[in-house]
């Protein structure tokens, strides 16, 4: 269920990016025809065909960059500043490269401005709404909506610390359902779920949407089976 709810969610994410794409070019030719010029410049010409079909091109080129880049995805544990200037390169790119392809096949008017106000344009808009769509997915999360029920197998120091991690930060949207460890830690006050024997009784009910492993060196015998179960369910 959540694998489907993600898919129509980066779907949503894809066609909204393509559509602040297509209205970012629209925009840069009207300010710099109708704005800058200082000329008679009725808005009603944005819906010429050549102007559609470059609008439509940027759009779907950039969009397809975006997947190529895996843009579209889970945003709790990818860093927003990472995406915005993966975001910012890709759009620069992407504007020079279909700018070259319309001056050389003469799809339409080729202007060095308004390519500009287009990396402008379409670099705000699609940052703007990404920022929007983090906090709106973080404040739902911290309020225990839209989570991943979490298991975490092994008793480790760094197991301990991942699991406080994770439950000092909800906006994360992971729910936190115990640690599965050969015996009981007592560094953590999370949930011991039992011994490595329960872990397969666990998945089964496939009731865990994520498995985390970090056990000891000297408990790596029965990893390969719990990972064999994960894989079976």
């Amino acid at each position: 269920m959540i694998r489907k709810h993600q898919t129509l969610l980066n779907a949503a994410n894809f066609l909204l990016d393509v559509a602040l794409i297509f209205i970012a070019y629209l925009l840069a030719v009207w300010v710099r025809l109708g704005i800058l010029a200082k000329a008679p410049f009725n808005m009603m010409e944005l819906l010429e065909p050549h102007y559609l079909l470059a609008a439509l091109a940027y759009a779907c080129a950039l969009g397809i960059v975006y997947v190529m880049l895996r843009l579209y995805g889970s945003f709790r544990f990818s860093h927003g500043w990472q995406e915005m200037m993966t975001l910012a390169v890709a759009n620069g790119i992407g504007s020079l490269a279909i700018g070259s392809v319309l001056f050389l096949f003469r799809v339409t008017d080729f202007s060095r401005l308004v390519i500009a106000l287009f990396y402008l344009f379409s670099t705000g808009f699609v940052i703007g709404k990404r920022v929007i769509l983090r906090a709106i997915l973080e404040h739902y999360r911290s309020l225990g909506y839209n989570y991943r029920t979490l298991l975490v197998v092994g008793a480790s120091e760094h197991a301990c610390a991942y699991m406080r991690h994770v439950q000092e930060n909800p906006q994360y949207g992971y729910k936190l359902l115990g640690y599965i460890a050969s015996v009981p830690s007592q560094t953590t006050k999370e949930t011991y779920l039992g011994n490595y024997e329960e872990f397969h009784k666990r998945i089964a009910t496939r009731t865990v949407d994520q498995v985390v492993f970090s056990i000891r060196r000297t408990e790596t015998d029965e990893l390969g089976a719990m990972i064999a179960s994960c894989g079976r369910y």
